[in-house]
């Protein structure tokens, strides 16, 4: 769970929080709000209207459905296969991570040569 927030974070510049589905769900509460929201009249602090971001409602909901869809998968294949069904998944997300984890160390380098 650490590798993969930390990986959804640098990739979404801390946009996104996925550790915990309550902070999926939390921000897909408040883009239903926004949604809701009747705007009435102009704003006095020239703010504008309140707009739901639909792109970013899409990618949450998204988001939360391959959390449930994962977890039903591990769960099914877990109760088949036992501990040898996460392997390949834990691999598959491991090789994710080198490739900003070299990006880091990259720019680590060139900073130490500056």
């Amino acid at each position: 769970m650490g590798l993969q927030n930390a990986m959804i974070t640098k990739i979404s510049k801390a946009e996104i929080r996925t550790t915990h589905v309550t902070g999926l769900i939390t921000d897909i509460g408040i883009e239903i709000g926004k949604g809701l929201y009747w705007n009435r009249g102009s704003f006095s602090d020239g703010s504008g209207y309140v707009r739901a971001n639909r792109a970013r409602l899409s990618l949450l909901g998204s988001l939360l459905g391959m959390f449930v869809l994962g977890g039903f998968a591990g769960a099914i294949s877990f109760s088949h296969i036992g501990f040898l069904a996460t392997l390949p998944l834990a691999s598959l997300l491991l090789m994710l991570t080198l490739v900003p984890l070299f990006d880091d160390i990259s720019a680590i380098r060139r900073r130490a040569r500056s």
